[in-house]
């Protein structure tokens, strides 16, 4: 994926994995982790989680990716199968490696967490240097790029408990 980009576009993140359990519970732990990661959820009629979180002045202010303005849709099969959609709106933003590794990130640990595996301890150490970059990224004025260094770029394999990974793709206004 191209990155930084000014974007008036937006971030599709699609995640489908199993789980093993009765569908009662795994919607029950997909709700209580979105709505952990600041969405408000509502469930619709054929069972599915939708919901958003964000707001326009984070937009243009936050260098968390979890305060962008994004919508989220999250279905659960009888047999376990789970499909999250999830779409972030990038007004304001710069698309880069390190918001994308988050927001990919926020996916697998929601299906880890379901799995009983603990949080790795690499992600401590990689939100302090995400934590950094942001930091030079702003008292440099954009002068010293914030760029992931290559060291971070398997993290998401090494933490993610299936063999699928999100899917993140930019599309237009109105495509989704």
């Amino acid at each position: 994926m191209p990155y930084p980009s000014i974007a008036s576009r937006r971030l599709l993140i699609e995640h489908s994995y199993r789980l093993v359990s009765d569908r009662a519970t795994i919607i029950a732990h997909l709700a209580a982790y979105w709505k952990s990661r600041g969405f408000n959820l509502s469930e619709d009629t054929d069972g599915s989680l939708c919901g958003t979180r964000g707001s326009y002045f984070a937009n243009f202010t936050s260098f968390d990716s979890t305060k962008l303005i994004s919508s989220i849709s999250v279905q659960c099969l009888d047999n376990g199968e789970v499909t999250t959609m999830m779409v972030v709106d990038l007004s304001g933003q710069i698309l880069t490696s390190w918001n994308q590794l988050d927001l990919a990130l926020e996916q697998v640990l929601c299906q880890r967490g379901f799995t009983g595996l603990p949080e790795p301890t690499a992600l401590r150490k990689y939100r302090q240097s995400h934590a950094f970059a942001n930091v030079m990224w702003v008292l440099t004025l954009g002068l010293i790029t914030n760029v992931m260094p290559e060291s971070w770029r398997t993290l998401l394999e090494d933490v993610n408990p299936s063999t699928t990974e999100p899917v993140l793709r930019l599309v237009e206004p109105g495509e989704h």
